[in-house]
């Protein structure tokens, strides 16, 4: 079904399936680890917050999959975890053929570091800089079409709001300020006055993407020499 699509090391995103809106869903990130047969995929247990994220015998998930091929989407059921080498391993099994996403791919990077938001203002031409307030927020991903960041108060799908953001890469570090449109902002469980919101970055020129992207690339490269102990 995937043989010749899907590669190991090949990046992926799932998300649970069932009665859940848009804003109770959450997404999780892993990688292909091997696969078995013409339908059966084996992935890195996902973490949130440094925790395991158990996957259930039975559950279904929608399966985003980043292949050199493009961006490719399929539902899948988990039929069996088990450890190989202190690695926690989850099979799915997929329950129909992969369909190509025909939107651009944009990797999405996992990663914790500090931002600044603010609301956007349509009167902000009207203030002096000093005035403008920054709020602090901690990033945890990134790509070329958005953002999720976790903040302490709860702003409603539509806002606008402007992300400034400090990016290294091998040239040189600068900030960039996205302004971005709020998709969903959601409580996150056992945390007190902390929210998730999701943003699209609705007005980035095309350097603005391609230096986010090339970001992207470079620190997913770090984290893959971190893993394999070369840094």
């Amino acid at each position: 079904m995937f043989e010749k699509t899907i590669t190991l090391g090949d990046k992926l995103t799932i998300i649970q399936q069932g009665n859940y809106s848009k804003e109770q869903e959450k997404e999780y990130v892993s990688k292909v680890l091997d696969f078995k047969g013409e339908d059966e995929l084996h992935i890195g247990i996902p973490l949130e917050h440094l925790n395991e994220v158990p996957l259930t015998v039975g559950d279904v998930y929608k399966l985003c999959i980043y292949t050199k091929r493009g961006l490719y989407n399929c539902t899948g059921q988990v039929t069996e975890s088990y450890s190989e080498d202190n690695v926690r391993i989850g099979v799915i099994k997929l329950l129909e053929e992969l369909t190509k996403e025909q939107r651009r791919q944009y990797y999405r990077l996992f990663k914790r570091m500090e931002v600044r938001y603010r609301l956007y203002s349509e009167d902000e031409f009207s203030f002096d800089e000093e005035e403008i307030k920054w709020k602090k927020a901690i990033l945890t991903d990134i790509s070329g079409g958005g953002a999720k960041f976790h903040c302490q108060e709860q702003l409603e799908a539509g806002d606008v709001v402007e992300l400034k953001v400090r990016l290294s890469t091998e040239r040189h570090t600068h900030t960039e300020e996205l302004l971005s449109t709020v998709i969903s902002s959601i409580p996150i469980e056992n945390r007190d006055s902390l929210f998730e919101v999701r943003v699209k970055f609705s007005k980035i020129d095309i350097i603005q993407r391609e230096e986010i992207i090339k970001y992207v690339f470079e620190e997913e490269r770090k984290q893959l020499r971190r893993e394999k102990g070369l840094m």
